[in-house]
């Protein structure tokens, strides 16, 4: 539940640093709710979770969500770097971030 809820939160900030739309909070608002497939793609692509293959990547986005969250998470410190403590953190410590 938590994640769902507070995933806006960590892609605003992953929008703003990569400047996907203008740093406009509106303009970022609109854009995650008709993008965010979008986002998640260029992070699969720039970290290889899968290949390049444009439709692979597309089935690990629907498999695979949690691992892309697990490195945002990691990369961005939202909990400890101990794996456990992260994996417990998305799915129970969502409102930290």
């Amino acid at each position: 539940m938590g994640l769902h809820r507070q995933t806006v939160s960590v892609l605003v900030y992953i929008v703003r640093q990569n400047q996907y739309w203008s740093t406009s909070s509106d303009r970022i608002s609109i854009g995650l709710q008709r993008q965010t497939e979008t986002v998640l793609v260029y992070i699969v692509r720039q970290n290889q979770y899968w290949s390049t293959s444009s439709d692979r990547i597309s089935i690990g986005l629907h498999r695979q969500t949690e691992s892309v969250w697990v490195y945002i998470a990691r990369l961005f410190q939202f909990w400890s770097t101990s794996p456990d403590r992260i994996s417990i953190g998305l799915h129970r410590q969502t409102e930290s971030v």
